[in-house]
């Protein structure tokens, strides 16, 4: 999301200095092309120029914007250039992540606009004193970031979970936590590229902000990975489990008109989670691929159990005497369950240790 915060924030910018509307927002999108090439073009923020340039375009036609049409837009964008990315976990962490943000703002925060206090009610907030206004804007805007935060994870796990097989519960309060430095680094990093060729000391200012900014992000990713329940390894949802949830998200997404309440999509939502759940607790463990490493003295052995149930011996030699090398492996092997081997993989170094295994 850099592109669009950058693209944000000189956004603000330009309209501080009293440039006309228009102007502006051909600024912006020249600034939004230049910043994606220089930071190589790569299929996200390719998605996320694109999505700049239909809001400048459509604000310089005065047309209405249709923010799902402009994702898929950048979608196809993306696909002309390199089709390829059709495969990339990066691109679909992207995609999906955008359109969570998309449905979540026009579906949740959107309908909330009719509950806004009335006069009477924002009159008595406007009187408080500065610093009770300065707390309810705060809490809200965390209440925001979190519920964001939480809908974006929600919609991610499955993916990283299935790519990276690892499920990060922190990652919601992580999240939360980051977004501020994140923006800061990422404007910070743009006024040093803009000022330090005509501002040294102001560039140097951004740079100390910038690197801060930086520091804060790692120091927190680095505390919370030492928690213990920060984060798991897990196996992953399996692929027709991932078509089923997201296929469903977006079937819910693009027909409004068929969309259950909302106390249905989470009960549906929960119903799906579950089956994948029992399905994969269900599954034949011998289905697995397992890998063992046996310390054998100089190196390691390494013995893997194949789903079709065959057991393969890779490298166990040392630069002993052939028959302990091989009374080591198979005392290791045997020790484990391990009665027979039905391939051996070996180098020619290792040629007489193996040869001489029972």
């Amino acid at each position: 999301m850099h592109v669009g915060i950058v693209a944000g924030a000189l956004f603000f910018v330009v309209r501080a200095i009293r440039l006309r509307r228009n102007r502006a927002v051909i600024v912006v999108a020249a600034v939004a092309i230049l910043y994606t090439l220089l930071t190589d073009a790569r299929p996200p923020a390719i998605r996320a120029m694109i999505l700049v340039l239909v809001f400048c375009f459509s604000t310089l036609l005065g047309r209405p914007r249709q923010a799902f049409n402009s994702l898929a837009a950048a979608g196809l964008v993306v696909l002309v250039l390199n089709p390829a990315d059709l495969f990339s976990t990066g691109v679909h962490l992207s995609f999906v992540a955008v359109a969570g943000l998309i449905w979540f703002a026009r579906d949740w925060f959107g309908p909330a606009k009719e509950d806004e206090p009335d006069a009477l009610a924002r009159m008595l907030l406007e009187s408080r004193p500065w610093p009770s206004r300065f707390a309810w804007a705060t809490l809200q805007g965390a209440r925001h970031l979190t519920l964001v935060s939480a809908w974006i994870w929600l919609l991610t796990s499955p993916l990283v979970m299935a790519q990276f097989h690892i499920f990060a519960p922190v990652a919601v309060v992580l999240n939360t936590l980051v977004w501020i430095p994140m923006a800061l680094a990422l404007i910070s990093g743009f006024a040093v590229l803009v000022c330090g060729w005509m501002f040294p000391p102001l560039a140097a200012v951004f740079g100390w902000c910038a690197n801060g900014s930086l520091w804060f992000l790692e120091a927190c990713v680095e505390l919370t990975r030492q928690w213990s329940w920060s984060h798991f390894w897990v196996p992953g949802p399996p692929g027709w489990w991932l078509v089923g949830f997201y296929g469903g998200l977006a079937a819910l997404a693009a027909l409004p008109a068929i969309r259950p309440p909302r106390r249905w999509c989470v009960g549906l939502l929960t119903g799906w989670i579950v089956i994948g759940l029992v399905v994969s607790a269900a599954r034949d463990r011998r289905e697995c691929l397992e890998c063992r490493f046996l310390s054998v003295g100089h190196g390691c052995a390494i013995v893997l159990g194949l789903p079709s149930g065959e057991t393969v011996l890779y490298d166990a030699g040392q630069f002993g005497s052939p028959e302990f090398g091989a009374r080591s492996v198979a005392e290791s092997l045997w020790s484990r369950g391990v009665t027979h081997v039905d391939a051996v993989v070996l180098s020619h170094a290792d040629a007489d240790h193996y040869n001489m295994l029972p």
